[in-house]
């Protein structure tokens, strides 16, 4: 089986559109992401998930989610609680 490292931003989770909506509601915080609950919020992209469990079903994918090793760790914890969010609907 692969290990594919698999980029949560606006590839399995509609990370973009999320950040706009927070800097609109929110212009004094530069980094909204920074924000608890962040990443559990972000709805998946269209389509990633069923993609994503094809890989699985055909045993062509162990879920793995790298956030930048430069982030903070709160981003990579939060990047993490997405991953198990996710992987719960599709299993």
């Amino acid at each position: 089986m692969l290990t594919i490292y698999i980029d949560m931003d606006d590839v399995l989770c509609d990370y973009s559109s999320k950040i706009k909506e927070h800097k609109q509601k929110n212009p004094d915080n530069p980094f909204p992401q920074s924000v608890p609950g962040f990443f559990r919020s972000l709805e998946p992209m269209d389509g990633a998930l069923a993609a994503e469990e094809q890989l699985r079903k055909k045993r062509m994918l162990k879920s793995t989610y790298l956030p930048h090793h430069q982030r903070k760790i709160l981003c990579r914890i939060q990047k993490k609680g997405f991953g198990s969010k996710i992987n719960s609907v599709t299993k």
